[in-house]
């Protein structure tokens, strides 16, 4: 079974990008002023607004998990299979996790010590072990293919293909759209998508065009990180939303 989706929102996808591109810039400007110079600091308000929004998403994920299951068959095919929903809520409790350092900075609890030898920022967290970080214990930036492995990459990988190739390659190319089909794999709003690589490319050419410190160019991409918690929060609210429209209706 393929998915009967509406037809591509061209103008919305248009409007959401211009305004995506106007948002971030502007935001990321702000770290040059007296009042945001701190804006994407480590647990300020970037992080921590980041880091509520993915725990939202699994909330939505799971709330969507649990009424799905209940009623699998009355459910809108391209929202998918209840299935998909536990595992997108994991994902997000994890990531949610890796956020807050799984509440290290929150109640002071030591690191264990096999991992502070790993980890480059020597706390409990799985993204910053030497293997899935951009640096090496050192501090050293790792050359571009030891890097490939790295959770901020992974984490790219992941939006950019659910969010924005699939639901186009669903509409464009007829196997990929069979095969979604088969596994129920539920389908975002391209509009998502479209503002996802509006942040990402953004990002990459305000620090292109500023060439930042590094105290900013850290912040930059707690803001980035920031702006796709929330922008996967909204992706989740959707889903919720399209759910409840279908057992209205």
């Amino acid at each position: 079974m393929q998915y009967n989706l509406p037809p591509l929102p061209i103008k919305r996808c248009v409007i959401a990008v211009l305004t995506g591109v106007l948002v971030v810039f502007a935001t990321h400007s702000l770290l040059y002023t007296t009042a945001f110079h701190g804006l994407g600091e480590e647990d300020g308000f970037a992080e921590s607004g980041g880091a509520l929004c993915f725990l939202g998403s699994a909330i939505s994920f799971f709330w969507l998990f649990l009424q799905l299951r209940r009623r699998p068959e009355s459910t809108p095919h391209d929202l998918g299979a209840w299935w998909w929903y536990i595992i997108l809520a994991a994902l997000f409790v994890f990531i949610t996790g890796e956020e807050i350092s799984w509440g290290q900075r929150i109640f002071g609890w030591a690191t264990p010590e096999w991992m502070a030898e790993n980890n480059v920022q020597e706390e409990t967290t799985i993204h910053n072990l030497e293997i899935f970080n951009a640096h090496t214990k050192d501090h050293e930036l790792k050359p571009f293919w030891q890097s490939l492995l790295t959770m901020n990459r992974l984490f790219s990988l992941f939006w950019l293909s659910w969010c924005l190739v699939l639901p186009l390659a669903v509409r464009f190319v007829p196997i990929i759209a069979k095969i979604t089909g088969w596994f129920r794999v539920p389908i975002p709003n391209v509009v998502y998508g479209c503002v996802f690589f509006t942040a990402y490319a953004t990002t990459k050419a305000f620090v292109m065009m500023n060439d930042p410190e590094e105290k900013i160019l850290a912040q930059t991409d707690e803001i980035k990180e920031a702006f796709f918690a929330l922008l996967l929060l909204l992706v989740a609210i959707d889903f919720v939303k399209r759910y409840r429209a279908s057992t209205s209706a």
